[in-house]
């Protein structure tokens, strides 16, 4: 229940140097992948996730966060994450946490992460701070833009929260 009693993993079993990552096709070495997060509250009809962690969502704490962050930035050279959390803004007071501390630890990474239009319109606000740090690109789960097709799939928007999500986007 309590991710942050897990420990990092022992990145020193891995052999870093035989990875690339193809999210960042400029930095393929420097690439890598994280999860800091699972599952999902929401109800989507075709997800297999809220099935798995049975409608719950769990995150790691900023303070675990960062120190994995920093471990793979200082002694393996990692500057480019793909965040892989099906939501990583999940949690507002997280966002402004992890905005908070990544402000004021030197760390120069940048990042994707995966986020919902739900999350994303609630934290708008976050999102010019958010690319401050380092977020370069959003995964947004957008099924579709046809308002049946998102009814049909229980996906908790509608085309005007797209049009509004859009412009928030583009302010950011």
């Amino acid at each position: 229940n309590n991710l942050d009693s897990l420990p990092i993993p022992d990145y020193s079993l891995v052999p870093m140097g035989k990875y690339r990552n193809s999210y960042f096709p400029g930095h393929p070495k420097e690439g890598f992948c994280c999860y800091f997060s699972r599952g999902c509250i929401s109800e989507c009809s075709f997800c297999s996730e809220t099935l798995l962690w049975e409608h719950v969502w769990r995150g790691r704490s900023v303070a675990s966060l960062m120190e994995e962050l920093t471990l793979l930035n200082t002694k393996y050279g990692k500057k480019a994450f793909l965040l892989s959390d099906d939501n990583f803004l999940h949690s507002r007071q997280r966002n402004i946490e992890f905005i908070e501390r990544m402000s004021s630890s030197g760390l120069k990474i940048f990042f994707r992460a995966g986020a919902r239009v739900d999350t994303l319109l609630r934290d708008q606000d976050l999102l010019k701070d958010l690319r401050r740090i380092g977020m370069i690109s959003l995964q947004i789960g957008i099924e579709s833009t046809d308002q049946q097709t998102i009814d049909s799939l229980n996906k908790n928007y509608n085309t005007q929260k797209l049009q509004e999500l859009s412009r928030c986007l583009k302010d950011a």
